[in-house]
């Protein structure tokens, strides 16, 4: 829907208050990143509502895991749907926190460099 992005875009440069092609750009692409954050969570909503509909013509005893299978087939879309999600939010807050310190910069505030910490989940 043209429309809706737009006024999510209007609403953000409203917040955010860009000045100047760089901050324009770094919150057009906010903007974007946020729509297809959104379009994420409908495409998983639908997979399951659609499962969910299928499971009524069914006597499965597991409707969860019957409708996770029918909607997303054996876990593999599931995963990469939550990936997607996961790689656009990241990039939507690293736009947010370089946004802020290039407004910072251009109101005269002192800007930390960006903080970088490594995570090892396998506890090695």
């Amino acid at each position: 829907d043209p429309a809706a992005f737009e006024a999510l875009h209007e609403g953000m440069v409203e917040s955010l208050q860009p000045v100047g092609p760089l901050e324009e750009q770094l919150v057009g692409r906010m903007a974007s990143l946020w729509w297809r954050t959104q379009r994420v969570g409908k495409v998983e909503r639908e997979g399951l509502e659609y499962a969910l509909r299928k499971h009524e013509a069914t006597s499965t005893p597991s409707l969860v895991a019957t409708c996770g299978v029918m909607a997303f087939g054996d876990g593999h879309h599931q995963e990469r749907l939550l990936r997607y999600e996961s790689q656009l939010e990241r990039s939507f807050f690293r736009l947010l926190h370089e946004l802020e310190r290039i407004q910072a910069r251009r109101k005269g505030d002192a800007v930390l460099p960006p903080v970088v910490m490594d995570v090892n989940l396998n506890g090695v």
